[in-house]
């Protein structure tokens, strides 16, 4: 790492700063292309079009657009565009809309003097880690003011008439860094930059990057059941993982929270739950009268630890949660998470512990599900706060042999894995080309369970449309989203069949209805309603939860 000495430099956050330099980049960039087209780029079938600006002399395309809430677009490659044809991206130079944003790939600094540059972080997303572009960069580094700290930043140039070249300079040498790493064997290239058989990722990964390491790690699971775990994480900070015994429940938690840990910050607690879990002080502590000291434990100190680092993901494990009544120790937990209130700690004065906590926006719960006599069945207040997603049991053989998949997420895998990237702003907009029929789906649900009980409120409702719009993201902003139906099927089964439960006479006629109407159309809701339409004849009561 070559480091560069420009004098307090300084990452700007002012929104309207930031998008007064988008433009004069962008301006600088189109004057200098000799060549427009109408077309795509990277993304699968080319559902985003717009401009592709070429610049024969520098051998570069570029293209730009403005995701509302998330990010300044800017893509470039090397392949000379023609008209209606998608290109690949070589690398995109991506700045937050305002503020510091640590995520997005680059970023725009500026000197005591009024000179503006574009700098990058080195996170290119992909298959790409941080330390791949740190050991094999040759350009400029130098340390920024980044907010309330100090970070090593790639400078790529000041924004000038010279930055083509100066983007130019910094397109192709990610090109020649991203040939280096294919022409590498991944699992000995991880085995390298780890210095073990276990990687630790040492920045918040991206999509493929991830389903590749669980390969890596002998786990196969589907590319559904991935998306739909990351999905769930990011829309809302509690998720149910379900299935018998040796499923992969606890390890899929456990393998995303390595992930996205490094080498030396952990940041994954898993937590074994207790028959004797009966007070939320198995959690939160308590204020122990006798010595006057308050008594921590270590799900409290992780979530105190996540407070400190809020720009990055942790993940808290809740193993085998309904070994005792969930409602006993998690209530707290479940309070604050809705209402945005700190959970009470003590009421002493005199202690030097904190007297609250907030339950920090940048915490995730997992908690794993075994079903059998000794268990506890979840209320319907923990079923609607979270997504539950059910692990099938695989055949010996699928398992012995390992069911690999030719393709892992095929979405936007950046927006995927960042976990703590979502805003649900203009989400009836987006959804405009579905919404119509996503209210229907919702109100049949909802009028089919009001009968036995078990209809939903405004809280699940949101959910739901929270997880179809960040879907609706990933699945890189169709226009005309043909895909729909996939997602609500996952919502359908993790957000309104879990509540239902009950005899025969309460839910036959109940799970026909539903089960005709998903037929065709949602599979995997389809699959779970006949299973409990088998349970209930037999058994005579079911539960979404065996």
């Amino acid at each position: 790492m070559n480091l560069i000495r420009y004098v307090n430099l300084r990452i700007i956050s002012d929104r309207d700063e930031i998008e007064s330099q988008q433009k004069r980049l962008e301006n600088i960039l189109k004057e200098r292309a000799d060549k427009v087209v109408e077309g795509g780029a990277g993304f699968q079938g080319g559902e985003e079009k717009g401009k592709v600006y070429w610049m024969s002399d520098l051998g570069i395309w570029y293209m730009t657009r403005f995701i509302e809430g998330s990010r300044y677009w800017n893509g470039f490659g090397t392949e000379e565009p023609e008209e209606g044809g998608n290109r690949t991206i070589v690398c995109e130079i991506n700045f937050p809309p305002e503020g510091i944003n640590r995520r997005v790939g680059a970023a725009i600094a500026r000197d005591p003097t009024g000179n503006y540059y574009v700098v990058h972080r080195g996170k290119l997303g992909g298959n790409y880690s941080k330390r791949i572009f740190e050991e094999n960069y040759h350009g400029e580094w130098t340390t920024v003011i980044d907010g309330d700290r100090q970070e090593k930043v790639v400078v790529i140039g000041k924004i000038d008439e010279t930055i083509p070249e100066k983007i130019r300079n910094f397109v192709y040498e990610v090109q020649r860094i991203k040939g280096m790493k294919a022409d590498s064997n991944l699992e000995e290239n991880f085995k390298k930059e780890s210095g073990t058989d276990i990687y630790q990722h040492l920045d918040k990964g991206t999509g493929t990057d991830f389903y590749q390491y669980l390969q890596i790690h002998g786990y196969h699971f589907r590319p559904e059941l991935v998306e739909n775990f990351l999905l769930s994480l990011k829309v809302k900070p509690f998720v149910i993982l379900t299935g018998n015994s040796g499923t992969g429940k606890t390890k899929l938690a456990q393998l995303y929270g390595s992930y996205i840990s490094t080498e030396n910050d952990k940041r994954y607690l898993v937590v074994p739950v207790g028959a004797n879990w009966t007070e939320t002080r198995h959690i939160f502590g308590y204020l122990n009268i006798m010595t006057g000291e308050y008594q921590s434990t270590p799900a409290l100190d992780f979530i105190m630890r996540a407070s400190r680092d809020p720009d990055n993901p942790y993940i808290l494990i809740l193993d085998e949660m309904n070994l005792s009544h969930v409602e006993r120790y998690f209530s707290d937990f479940l309070s604050a998470m809705e209402s945005g209130e700190p959970v009470p700690l003590h009421d002493d004065p005199n202690s030097e512990f904190p007297s609250m906590i907030e339950i920090p926006e940048n915490l995730r719960v997992v908690g794993t599900v075994n079903v059998d006599e000794t268990t506890y069945m979840f209320s319907p207040k923990v079923l609607d706060r979270a997504n539950t997603i059910e692990f099938e049991t695989l055949r010996p053989g699928e398992y012995l042999n390992g069911t690999p998949h030719d393709q892992g997420p095929a979405g936007d895998t950046e927006f995927l894995e960042d976990i703590m990237e979502y805003s649900n702003d203009n989400m009836k907009d987006d959804l405009h080309m579905v919404w119509d029929e996503l209210v229907a789906e919702l109100d049949f649900f909802h009028e089919t369970l009001t009968t036995p009980g078990f209809d939903f409120g405004f809280r699940v409702t949101d959910e739901i449309l929270r997880f179809m719009h960040a879907a609706w993201i990933y699945e890189k902003r169709p226009r005309e989203w043909e895909n729909w139906e996939r997602y609500l099927d996952a919502q359908i089964k993790q957000k309104i069949l879990p509540k239902i439960h009950g005899p025969e006479r309460l839910l036959r006629d109940t799970l026909d209805k539903l089960k005709e109407h998903c037929q065709g159309r949602f599979p995997e809701s389809e699959k779970k309603l006949e299973e409990m339409q088998n349970t209930l004849k037999t058994q005579r009561y079911a539960s979404f939860i065996r």
